[in-house]
């Protein structure tokens, strides 16, 4: 929502100017050096003049030709201005919470409220649903809550497959993500089928893989699939960094599929988006960025890197600094800042290997939160369900007594920049 809302703001103060003062757009557009003078000129008259909507709007459109991205805070106080003229402007008032959002000036209340909104008018249907098509898993990595994990090496059979992929399509579920809890999916037997036949239903599928078992023929055929995305978790620039993150792994042969990943994704046409996730489980910057140029040299783009912190994984790991908010340590400053409504729990509902649905498929690795069972029951009637709805209400009052993997995770204390995210490392 918030990628797009950037999308929107572009366009929508370009209209603007026609839209709610025309007046605005009067004068001749100046060119070159003159749109830089004029922009500080318009900075002049605002420092007058703060408020004068007719300005700030042109200082916007002057930056948009400039190529340069507006500041927050200038779109903050250009809708603000436009509302005071235009208060009934609904789609203002949208876009301005959204802004005052990613600037950490929406109460808690309002931010759950809007939250809420967006999913009651979709009767709470998700718009991802992550597969964990087996729980068996090669490595024992360090940010992830495996103690915790049901690991029996369980795999989803074809009939499961099959009515999860019916469930999403009725639900008009677009983003299938293979990536669970704890588990590793193309460890599957049937893996490659069952991702070739998601694609041919028509899904955007991510799968998220740890590479070191691949081989050179799995590599192919993963690459010729043209998924929507493929995820390589990876992080370290030698083996002792590499090896004590992902415990059990090989270095130098997560490394060579690696590059070779990347090289057949590029031979295959390159419409799959290739995307490097690592986590540095200390907060040392200097082995991210040894990481980054290690990553660089085996052919991934500075666009494919994305590399974070961890979060608690719901109070299952101990990153970071004791919060007496959660009991328990977490990367982000989770005492100085609001719980909201959790991201993961309004759009990451899961499916594990043996059919239930948990309310948390990024974190929920042994059916804690299970709210259902996909065999049973339709995805619609889980999601309006009286446990689901109760977790939803559990977040609203911020009473999380009754969820006690939920009381202790950071992920629903959103960042100061007003995302939910892991810490960039």
């Amino acid at each position: 929502m918030i990628r797009s809302a950037r999308l929107f703001i572009l366009n929508h103060l370009k209209r603007l100017s026609s839209v709610i003062s025309p007046t605005a757009t009067a004068e001749p557009r100046p060119a070159g050096s003159q749109i830089i003078e004029s922009e500080a000129s318009l900075r002049e008259r605002l420092d007058s003049d703060p408020e004068n909507a007719d300005l700030l709007q042109q200082l916007c459109t002057y930056l948009t030709e400039q190529g340069t991205q507006i500041p927050l805070e200038l779109e903050e106080r250009t809708l603000t201005a436009h509302l005071k003229r235009h208060p009934d402007r609904g789609d203002l008032q949208a876009r301005l919470d959204q802004v005052r959002h990613m600037l950490g000036k929406l109460s808690r209340e309002r931010e759950n409220e809007l939250r809420l909104a967006e999913y009651r008018a979709r009767d709470f249907l998700p718009p991802n649903l992550y597969v964990q098509i087996s729980n068996h898993c090669n490595l024992r990595c360090a940010m992830c809550g495996h103690k915790n994990a049901i690991k029996d090496d369980a795999h989803m059979d074809a009939a499961v497959f099959r009515r999860v992929l019916d469930e999403a399509q009725a639900s008009k579920i677009e983003n299938l993500v293979f990536a669970a809890a704890f588990g590793e999916t193309l460890l599957h037997p049937q893996a490659i089928d069952f991702l070739r036949e998601a694609k041919e239903r028509g899904f955007k599928i991510t799968v998220a893989t740890n590479g070191n078992f691949l081989d050179a023929e799995q590599i192919a055929q993963l690459a010729a699939l043209n998924l929507y995305c493929i995820q390589y978790s990876f992080f370290g620039y030698d083996k002792p960094t590499y090896e004590k993150t992902y415990v059990g792994g090989d270095f130098e042969k997560a490394s060579q599929n690696l590059r070779l990943l990347k090289a057949a994704i590029v031979k295959a046409g390159g419409q799959t988006t290739f995307m490097v996730n690592g986590i540095n489980i200390k907060n040392d910057h200097e082995r991210t960025e040894k990481t980054r140029a290690f990553l660089l040299s085996l052919g991934v783009e500075e666009n494919e890197i994305r590399l974070s912190m961890p979060n608690n994984f719901a109070g299952r790991i101990s990153p970071g600094s004791f919060s007496s908010k959660i009991d328990g340590k977490s990367f982000k400053a989770v005492d100085e800042l609001p719980r909201y409504i959790c991201p993961q729990l309004l759009s990451t509902p899961g499916v594990m290997a043996d059919g239930r649905v948990t309310a948390c498929g990024c974190l929920d690795n042994n059916g804690s939160l299970a709210i259902g069972d996909i065999r049973k029951n339709s995805l619609a009637e889980i999601r309006l369900g009286d446990r689901y709805q109760s977790m939803i209400r559990a977040f609203v009052d911020d009473d999380l007594s009754a969820f006690p993997m939920c009381a202790k995770c950071d992920v629903p204390y959103g960042n100061p920049d007003g995302s939910f995210n892991e810490r960039p490392a």
